[in-house]
């Protein structure tokens, strides 16, 4: 009879110890352990090592958290990080509109300094047609009519050097 009980005691034992790796069965996901523990589902951040024959709920070298404060320190190091990363976005938008602004005073001066450099070509060039219709000898100018087709000439030039040296450039 005692053999009996004995068997029963050890089919008891047996079938207790094959339930609890179930309840000791470690997932790790991202680099941390999760486990049923004494607070119910708990975190191992650390090193895990699974359960042996002897030791069945197995072992954290590291920190040991419950769900709910593993979710409330992980929800923290998010915003921290977070905010991190809005501080830098914010820093590069800042950087950017400097040198938007910079690009745009660039742009200016170029403008500007290529209407002057049009309004000097035009100078020079204005200036010396005026030189080649003012070297004419006087005997050739002499007569009205021949000296009002050269001003009219010299009108019609200047007018063309200055239409084209102000139009716009295509490319």
């Amino acid at each position: 009879m005692h053999k009996i009980v004995y068997a029963i005691m050890i089919l008891l034992i047996v079938t207790g110890i094959a339930g609890l790796p179930d309840r000791a069965r470690a997932q790790e996901q991202e680099g941390y352990t999760f486990f049923s523990g004494v607070r119910g589902l708990e975190v191992c951040v650390g090193q895990y090592t699974a359960p042996s024959s002897a030791d069945v709920t197995g072992y954290c070298r590291g920190q040991t958290l419950g769900l709910q404060q593993f979710s409330a320190v992980t929800a923290r190091q998010s915003a921290d990080r977070l905010d991190r990363i809005a501080s830098t976005l914010e820093a590069i938008d800042r950087k950017l509109s400097a040198n938007n602004e910079q690009l745009q005073l660039l742009t200016e001066v170029t403008a500007n300094t290529q209407t002057n450099a049009a309004k000097s070509e035009i100078a020079l060039l204005s200036d010396a047609i005026a030189q080649r219709f003012e070297s004419i000898p006087e005997e050739l100018i002499s007569n009205s009519e021949f000296r009002e087709e050269l001003d009219k000439l010299k009108a019609d030039i200047m007018a063309e050097v200055e239409k084209r040296l102000t139009a716009p450039k295509k490319k």
